[in-house]
């Protein structure tokens, strides 16, 4: 069962933004374009690895495609290309702490880097970690994709905010599939089966609509959200020991760091300095280069911010002379996981903005009569007792005036009736009276007219006023 659930799950997921295919083209392989294509003989081999390690990856081969990318990036260790690559392939293994490192490193070279940022708010959520989750994901809302940041916050418990951006993204023109699933699927999350059946049977035949249903009650169980991302992105959790200190991106300022240290303490300190003295240097070199260490200044920037300088300069507090420096290498290494906070922090204020918007109350405008080639689908139903005595029911709920149309299709060798209104002026029109149903908590969605007729019982209904919601 779990399969089967993982698998529809990621049918409808984020795998495209997080998984698909490799990272792009590194740096140095941008760099074929320019007149001299590598550098050095090391650029010339870390090229030479990035693309064994890409054809191992593609052919599942990850020890293998893992040890060339390993070998590429400590070879050229400011490649944002070779890191992002490897963090992919850490990511395929199910190595999840070395994976979040790495993006993270990715991450300090590329601030921008969304995918990096939504893969590492990811593996947060996998981590049992959803609020430092929530805190990225609210950094890259309106950069990176609404169907993907907006199913990451439901995977993070955050089910409004998912519902808000999804239903937004929804309701534009050319909204996809893929959104209006993950909208069905966050709906699903949140407990509201109702609205997450009747928008996921916008995309799905009526014989597949209850199998998702129950998948999705597998898969939508509370507090399963380290479950639900290993599923969604086809990985295993495995046993991990980090990244290979020699990658850490802080370890290539540990050797100019410890020369400029040891002459400042031996000026400073008469007879009690020599002592404390190589523990900045030894902190320095050491912890950054653990993957749990290295993201430790992360959560506590988020938790207490207060408390971030106060750890940045721990170890030589005693010494005031060298105080400075360390701080100064110890930031540099740290910068992309602390100084972003106070911006996650204001992204994280200006997100009610749009919840206004989503829950605006203005005057109705008024939706006008036309000839319009569209219609408002309210439902499809098994027989044509069923639709009208759900037409009497919505009609009577959301106050609709207007004429019911019918027509019947044929799924799977079941046919279905499917009950709707028309004469609208526009599309526009129709998206209005949509909207209204929707925002009392109904379900609707405007499709093109195809056979729809006043037919049989539909007949009785004919009303030439016109009063909407």
């Amino acid at each position: 069962m779990k399969r089967s659930v993982f698998k529809a799950a990621a049918s409808t997921c984020i795998v495209a933004m997080t998984m698909a295919g490799f990272s792009g083209p590194s740096s140095a392989m941008r760099r074929g374009n320019e007149p001299v294509r590598a550098t050095s003989p090391d650029d010339r081999r870390a090229e030479a690895l990035h693309e064994e390690g890409a054809r191992a990856l593609q052919a599942g081969q990850f020890d293998a495609a893992r040890e060339a990318m390993e070998q590429a990036v400590a070879l050229s260790p400011r490649d944002t290309g070779y890191r992002q690559l490897l963090a992919d392939i850490y990511l395929k293994s199910g190595r999840f702490t070395s994976a979040r490192t790495t993006y993270a490193d990715v991450l300090e070279l590329d601030p921008s880097n969304d995918r990096a940022a939504l893969s590492v708010a990811l593996i947060q959520i996998a981590q049992g970690n959803p609020r430092a989750a929530v805190t990225r994901l609210d950094d890259i809302a309106g950069r990176a994709p609404d169907a993907d940041v907006g199913l990451a916050y439901a995977l993070a418990g955050e089910h409004e905010r998912s519902i808000r951006l999804l239903e937004r993204a929804a309701r534009r023109p050319g909204a996809t599939a893929r959104i209006r699933q993950n909208l069905a699927l966050a709906y699903a999350m949140s407990g509201d089966w109702r609205r997450a059946q009747a928008i996921a049977a916008q995309d799905l035949s009526p014989a597949e609509v209850p199998v998702r249903m129950v998948q999705w009650a597998a898969f939508a169980r509370p507090g399963s959200g380290p479950v639900q991302v290993a599923g969604i992105l086809g990985v295993t959790p495995a046993e991990d020991p980090g990244q290979p200190v020699r990658l850490a991106l802080s370890a290539e300022n540990a050797p100019a760091f410890a020369e400029a240290a040891v002459p400042e303490t031996v000026v400073a300190g008469a007879g009690a300095a020599p002592e404390p003295a190589p523990a900045p240097v030894q902190v320095a070199a050491a912890e950054p280069a653990e993957a749990p260490a290295f993201w430790v200044p992360t959560a506590q920037a988020y938790q207490a911010p207060a408390e971030v300088p106060v750890e940045a300069g721990q170890a030589p507090a005693e010494q005031p002379a060298p105080a400075p420096e360390v701080q100064v290498q110890y930031a540099s290494a740290a910068r992309t996981l602390t100084a972003p906070e106070p911006t996650l922090i204001r992204a994280a204020a200006t997100t009610r903005a749009p919840a206004t918007v989503f829950h605006r109350e203005r005057p109705h405008v008024a939706i006008r009569d036309g000839q319009a080639p569209v219609v408002v689908q309210l439902g499809a139903f098994s027989s044509e007792r069923n639709a009208e005595r759900a037409w009497l029911q919505v009609s009577s709920r959301y106050d609709i005036a207007r004429a019911p149309l019918t027509a019947t299709i044929t799924v799977n060798g079941r046919q279905f009736h499917r009950v709707s209104v028309s004469g609208f002026a526009s599309a526009g029109d129709a998206q209005r009276l949509c909207g209204r149903i929707r925002e009392r908590g109904g379900a609707c969605f405007v499709r093109g007219t195809a056979g729809d007729a006043s037919i049989r019982w539909a007949a009785r209904y004919a009303n030439p006023r016109q009063r909407d919601v």
